[in-house]
């Protein structure tokens, strides 16, 4: 039986978060997974760290089976597998902020939002 993971919640802010996801990783044996995925996406450094996670790991199928957007799109690709429902959707964009403050801090924000992209 292979061992499954869903993320089926926003990455992060409440949802889905990496040190939540990481140990439940590796509290799974070692060989093939699944990792199915209905998010719309969420905090980028969260979901960083759990791609880098399952990417470190290998032997991952990935299933997208709702929308996998945003950052959730950044997980799906640490798959070595990637399979996609008929009815689902992946939805890519460049990464956007809120922001206010002092134009030095907008600037600040502008430049990470550039590194991130």
């Amino acid at each position: 039986m292979t061992a499954e993971l869903q993320i089926y919640d926003l990455i992060g802010w409440g949802g889905v978060a990496a040190k939540d996801f990481v140990a439940q990783l590796n509290a799974l044996p070692a060989g093939p997974m699944t990792v199915s995925i209905n998010s719309p996406g969420g905090d980028v450094w969260d979901g960083l760290a759990i791609h880098a996670a399952l990417a470190a790991r290998g032997d991952v199928n990935v299933r997208i089976q709702g929308l996998c957007g945003s950052i959730a799109s950044v997980i799906a690709l640490a798959g070595d597998e990637i399979q996609i429902a008929e009815s689902a959707f992946v939805m890519v964009h460049a990464p956007s902020a809120e922001a206010s403050g002092a134009a030095s801090e907008l600037m600040n924000r502008a430049d990470g939002l550039r590194k991130i992209e």
